[in-house]
Formats: structure tokens, sequence, C-alpha cells
């Protein structure tokens, strides 16, 4: 039996014990229990060579809007762009009453 796999059954016998002391003498507090409880469960995955993913997995972002690629626009057609967007505004706060 090589160091490293005496290494790997003394880690897991020391979990076994960490576990049946809990069985005996439990926490005071549930959450500490159960952060216990999932470190033991995490170990007991890594000794039995189940397949672990190391890597927390991303939830997909917001994709974000890619303006297209134009050049630059004449001044006078984005002023009037402004004042018509201002126009809108306008006419979209007064009050119908």
């Amino acid at each position: 039996m090589s160091a490293s796999e005496k290494k790997l059954r003394k880690i897991h016998n020391l979990c076994m014990e960490f576990a049946e002391m809990l069985r005996k003498l439990p926490f005071d507090n549930k959450i500490d229990e159960a952060k216990a409880r999932s470190f033991l469960s995490g170990i007991r995955d890594v000794l039995g060579a189940r397949n672990v993913d190391l890597e927390v997995p991303r939830k997909p972002g917001t994709e974000f809007w890619e303006p297209d690629k134009t050049g630059p626009m004449d001044p006078e057609k984005q002023r009037k762009g402004i004042e018509e967007a201002r126009r809108i505004m306008r006419e979209g706060t007064s009050d119908d009453d």
C-alpha cells in the first residue's frame, strides 16, 4: 500500500469517526450540523472517486444589445431625432383629463 493510499484511508477513517460523533453528539444549531454533514459528504464524494466537478456552474448572463457598426451620423440628422424624441416625450406627459 502506497503512502497516498494510506493517507486517503486515514482521511476516510477520520470522516467516518466524525460522522459517528455527529450522530451521538449533534450540534446545538441545525445549520452548523447541516454544514458539517455537507462538508463530510463532499469529502466522501472525492474519496469515493465519484465524478466531481470543481468549477461552480455559471448562470447564463444577460445578453446585452450590441449596436450595429455604423459610421458617424450627420449632426443635423441626430438633432432632428432628438427633437422628435423630446416632442414624443412631451406629448406623453400632457394631462389628458
